[in-house]
């Protein structure tokens, strides 16, 4: 059994890490992330791909900057603890495509992976990847 104390942690540290980043304050988020983290992207997105290290990060946050609007929202987003070393955010994504104004609202789920403390892999399950792809051809 997962320990309360661990995941409670484990919560608040990927909760602070990903508003650090999404609010641009990227020195103070660094320390949050493991040197050798992981994000993977739907390959069918624009911003899509496995993108490895603190810099290849920093250029899929910059991508997803450029491909929506600004004022993208996170509605009711529920960070959920999963065993010792994982943390599922939830929420439902509200925003325009930069390029277009196309609308997209659809629930998101990303699974974060902890090691030593830090964030070692983040992964965004998109609920329709092909309708944002579409939109973002018209």
């Amino acid at each position: 059994m997962a320990n309360v104390e661990a995941q409670e942690n484990n919560v608040n540290l990927v909760r602070t890490s990903l508003d650090l980043a999404r609010a641009g304050k990227f020195e103070l988020a660094r320390p949050f992330f493991a040197d050798d983290m992981i994000v993977y992207e739907a390959e069918g997105l624009p911003f899509g791909g496995v993108h490895r290290g603190w810099n290849a990060y920093m250029e899929v946050l910059k991508k997803l900057g450029q491909f929506w609007s600004p004022g993208r929202k996170q509605h009711s987003r529920e960070f959920i603890p999963y065993g010792e070393d994982k943390v599922i955010l939830h929420h439902t994504l509200d925003a325009h495509i930069a390029k277009n104004g196309q609308h997209v609202e659809m629930p998101i789920v990303v699974i974060c992976e902890l090691r030593d403390g830090k964030i070692s892999s983040i992964r965004p399950f998109i609920f329709d990847t092909k309708k944002i792809a579409d939109l973002a051809a018209m």
